[in-house]
């Protein structure tokens, strides 16, 4: 079983439906990386929403994804696997580290 698949297994009967909603609603799609529990989109990071998205994204670091979101409101997001299926929940963190630290390269 691969890594997805074990995230689908044991973590998303808690919130599918939820995510599912939230996806759909969604209107933007865009392939992006897992990198330290976090995703980059329109040079900001999201974050877990919550202790299952946590767990989540932790399993899926290093895989790519599809971020679904609303252009208009960029406050949180929905984390799909290749297919389309949700996976979890992301939210904006506030707390970014500098972009001239790293020289001001980011997704």
């Amino acid at each position: 079983m691969n890594r997805i698949d074990h995230i689908k297994r044991e973590h998303a009967p808690v919130y599918s439906n939820e995510i599912w909603v939230s996806s759909h609603i969604k209107r933007e799609y865009a392939r992006r990386m897992v990198h330290g529990c976090a995703v980059r989109l329109n040079n900001k990071q999201y974050i877990a929403a919550d202790d299952t998205s946590a767990a989540v994204l932790h399993q899926l670091n290093g895989q790519e994804v599809i971020v679904a979101y609303d252009p208009q409101w960029l406050n949180d997001v929905a984390v799909l696997d290749l297919s389309g299926h949700p996976l979890c929940h992301a939210r904006l963190d506030q707390v970014q580290p500098n972009a001239s630290a790293s020289g001001g390269k980011y997704e």
